[in-house]
């Protein structure tokens, strides 16, 4: 496992191996100091940072420290939490406490001064595998295909059970989108339901099925929102993305195009402004005409992770060390995507629908604004750090800095990363 954490507004970042998160600073361009090493002498589970708390927490198997963010200093060390062990660490929607679930599926809420506040679990759900943070409560996915929403009492704190819901499948990825309130969970089957996900009531959540897409030809690896807009960008192992609208916002649930990640990029290419094809399935033409297509024959990367820092562009790192950047602003034109908020100010929901998709049987594909190779294997995560640099990360645990212009990419250097005991 291997991630980052980020606390905006401050030249920090953490960065997590399987048994150690390392604290940076950055300043001017080309400066990275290494500050401090914080280690676990367990498998690290997760790290949260709270901007309002300046706090950082990570989480290990059957422990969690609690770090200011300001100087790295410990304030707080807290073993045996539980009988079993930590699966995964989150905030809540409220950012007064956070989560931690464990193995057998119980789910612990606790405050930054590490006091317990609460005990939950969803009986027969199994283990705890992802949370996410929701408006006044979070979701928690199980890993016998449960996906439970739960409420917190402002009263009392009591974390209340609301829907929950199995999915025959299992699940292999999710994300959620805080804007349009919707959760994306894809399962073994290939295919990505995509609930509306509200806790506003008395007796706890809801979650409301909005529609499935079709199978998909390899195993998905990722989702990704382009919130505000109601849509959402599938990876699957071949190399193809994936665009879908999502209903009710959009009419009807489809899927918008497809497209194939193919890597050209040589080692003169780097830095060098437009180096990946693009292939586009055009969803008028026969079936047969479809399966033909050289973007279903042609070899290429898998997008291994992908992030939305702006609405119209997607940002995507593929099994062969590429990072891409998508540029999807007349995608989103050609479809007439709207944004929630124009929705909302709308008075007669089934003629803005109505209006909002039109099919087209041809529509431009989404453009590279530039790509390059960051590593020599797969990069399994990156962020966006402030002032245009990227931090990223490969499958050997090797991690750059890169810093980007308009028309190259600079390597400002390389993070030694040695976990410590």
């Amino acid at each position: 496992m291997c991630s980052y954490a980020y606390l905006p507004g401050k030249k920090q970042f953490l960065f997590n191996t399987p048994i150690s998160s390392y604290l940076y600073e950055y300043s001017g361009v080309e400066q990275v100091d290494d500050n401090r090493a914080h280690v676990h002498n367990q498998i690290l589970v997760g790290t949260i940072m709270s901007e309002q708390r300046e706090v950082v927490v990570t989480a290990a198997t059957s422990e969690f420290k609690i770090w200011a963010s300001r100087d790295g200093s410990l304030l707080g060390h807290f073993r045996d939490v539980s009988e079993h062990e930590v699966t995964a660490i989150a905030y809540d929607g409220t950012s007064k406490f956070f989560m931690l679930g464990t193995q057998s599926g119980e789910i612990l809420g606790l405050l930054y001064t590490g006091a317990l506040m609460a005990r939950c679990k969803c009986p027969g759900a199994g283990e705890v595998t992802t949370l996410m943070p929701i408006p006044h409560g979070f979701v928690s996915i199980h890993a016998n295909g449960y996906v439970c929403v739960w409420k917190q009492m402002s009263h009392s704190g009591t974390l209340v059970p609301g829907t929950v819901q199995q999915l025959p499948h299992g699940l292999t990825t999710s994300a959620y989108c805080p804007n349009l309130q919707l959760l994306a969970v894809a399962d073994a089957t290939n295919k990505v339901r995509v609930y509306l996900v509200t806790s506003r009531t008395v007796i706890g959540g809801t979650l409301v099925e909005q529609g499935s897409t079709d199978a998909h030809k390899g195993q998905l690896q990722c989702v990704a929102f382009l919130s505000p807009y109601p849509a959402f960008v599938v990876s699957d192992g071949t190399g193809t993305l994936s665009l879908w609208s999502v209903k009710p916002y959009l009419w009807p649930w489809m899927r918008l195009m497809t497209w194939g990640n193919k890597s050209t990029v040589t080692a003169e290419d780097v830095g060098q402004g437009s180096v990946t094809d693009v292939a586009l399935i055009d969803f008028s033409a026969p079936e047969a005409d479809r399966r033909d297509s050289d973007l279903y024959d042609a070899p290429k990367s898998a997008v291994q992770c992908m992030k939305f820092y702006t609405p119209d562009e997607l940002w995507t790192g593929d099994d062969a060390g590429f990072i891409c950047m998508w540029k999807l602003g007349s995608v989103i034109q050609s479809f007439m995507l709207h944004n929630v908020e124009a929705l909302h100010s709308r008075s007669n929901n089934h003629k803005v629908r109505k209006f909002i998709f039109a099919k087209q049987s041809k529509g431009p594909t989404p453009s590279v604004a530039f790509s390059w190779q960051a590593h020599q294997d797969s990069v399994l995560s990156f962020e966006m750090l402030k002032y245009s640099r990227i931090l990223t990360c490969s499958i050997d645990n090797t991690v750059h800095l890169w810093y980007i212009t308009e028309t190259s990419t600079v390597l400002l250097g390389k993070l030694a990363m040695v976990n410590s005991n």
